[in-house]
């Protein structure tokens, strides 16, 4: 059984939550661990809706958990205002490589589940971040039976992204 959908163009690495300051900087929530990352970056693609905007990163600096971004297309308090809630987004092929293990959100999503007897268990509908450990939440296309996996090496035995699953040891309780 494949993925049931197509791996993302774009992924999300942020959000504009407001403001900051006059002349258009803007604080922006990342959604990567590696928040550097946007130093790097000469664009990212700004969603609002249906629209789409490309913006120039001019400027980032640290500001604990959040960034404070200067866009060259920004310049004002009311500009920033209006792109209050913006996702931005990259390229896919532009996201860092991730070590050996590791994966992506966006990898994952629609990805079949199934137990190490290679029974079906469904796919993965979304990832949770809790504070300890991931956990997938996966859902039977034709029971709607939810499971919740926790993304650890005692039940996550393995993720093949070129056979397009990923195989699980239902520890007691969590497949019932």
């Amino acid at each position: 059984m494949a993925r049931r959908g197509q791996l993302p163009a774009y992924v999300a690495v942020g959000r504009i939550t407001a403001p900051h300051g006059h002349r258009g900087m803007v604080r922006v929530e990342p959604y990567t661990d590696h928040p550097e990352r946007f130093r790097s970056l000469d664009t990212v693609t700004a969603v609002r809706g249906n629209a789409r905007h490309a913006l120039t990163v001019q400027e980032v600096k640290d500001r604990g958990r959040m960034l404070v971004v200067k866009f060259a297309e920004i310049n004002s308090l009311a500009e920033a205002e209006a792109w209050r809630g913006s996702t931005l987004e990259i390229p896919r092929e532009k996201a860092y490589p991730l070590p050996p293990g590791h994966f992506y959100f966006f990898e994952l999503v629609d990805l079949p589940v199934y137990s190490e007897e290679g029974d079906f268990l469904g796919y993965v509908e979304e990832v949770l971040r809790t504070g300890s450990n991931d956990v997938w939440v996966v859902r039977h296309p034709e029971r709607g039976r939810e499971i919740l996996l926790p993304a650890i090496r005692e039940v996550v035995k393995a993720v093949d992204l070129e056979r397009e699953e990923i195989r699980v040891r239902l520890l007691p309780g969590l497949g019932e």
